[in-house]
């Protein structure tokens, strides 16, 4: 079981804003979050609709949510979880962001001794 709820609104007024995008975790700021959110049991995921101008819809699967709105997650297109819940196919994360995100990408130094 999982939840889905409608984050459309959220995002496209920017009280939802993905902040950036490394190894397929995406990290986001939601001002006046639902709060009720953080006690939820099961895995949940966030409608996005389409992700910047790419016109590629996306959920959010929110692993971290903090109390001051912080948090961070996992995007998968709608077309992955609709195999996962009518054909139990594996879902995947997207490891690359589609063109027109919007979101930015930070690279990850590796620390060198």
């Amino acid at each position: 079981m999982v939840w889905i709820w409608d984050g459309r609104s959220a995002y496209a007024s920017g009280a939802l804003s993905l902040t950036a995008f490394a190894n397929g975790i995406v990290s986001f700021r939601w001002k006046n979050q639902r709060r009720n959110l953080r006690t939820c049991r099961r895995p949940y995921f966030l409608d996005l609709w389409t992700l910047g101008t790419s016109g590629e819809r996306m959920l959010l699967k929110v692993d971290v949510l903090n109390e001051d709105g912080t948090g961070s997650g996992q995007l998968f297109t709608h077309n992955s979880m609709r195999l996962w819940m009518v054909c139990g196919l594996p879902r995947w994360p997207l490891a690359e962001l589609p063109e027109g995100s919007g979101i930015p990408l930070v690279t990850l130094a590796a620390a060198v001794a």
